[in-house]
């Protein structure tokens, strides 16, 4: 066998791994870290065991509360939209009562989350409860602190 042809099969059987190598890594990449959870509202309804009727209440519990806390969240925004405006003036006199109002939009945003969750246990059965304890125990895990989650389209 000559060097040539040697060479020849080497360089082809490297490409052929390397072609492999890159297969492997698209076809095998982690998941994004918002699709290792899956959607919040698709988790709750496996989790739970939900029915169809009892999905179909959720699905509008649901859609209320991403109502609720999407108006919240403006208002909220608006507000820090206002802080922020203040830091171009001489004049911060509304800086505290700014401040205040985002504390309460963040406080009534923290009830709407809890209420959502205790609405959740009422379209709950009996047999669903140990369930629901388990899920709410671990619900640290799926919804990061400071961030609700986003939403897919």
């Amino acid at each position: 066998m000559s060097k040539t042809r040697l060479l020849t099969i080497l360089v082809i059987g490297l490409m052929l791994l390397n072609l492999g190598i890159i297969g492997f890594m698209v076809l095998n990449k982690p998941p994004h870290p918002g699709e290792k959870r899956g959607r919040p509202g698709k988790l709750i309804v496996e989790r739970l065991h939900f029915d169809k009727k009892q999905t179909a209440q959720f699905n509008t519990l649901l859609r209320t509360h991403r109502s609720e806390t999407k108006a919240v969240l403006n208002e909220m925004r608006d507000t820090k939209n206002q802080l922020f405006a203040l830091l171009k003036s001489e004049d911060q006199s509304k800086k505290d009562s700014l401040i205040n109002i985002i504390g309460s939009l963040q406080k009534e945003l923290e009830v709407l989350h809890f209420q959502h969750f205790t609405d959740i246990k009422a379209i709950c059965k009996p047999e669903q409860i140990n369930d629901y304890n388990q899920f709410v125990s671990e619900m640290g895990n799926f919804i990061p602190p400071g961030h609700p989650p986003k939403r897919r389209r």
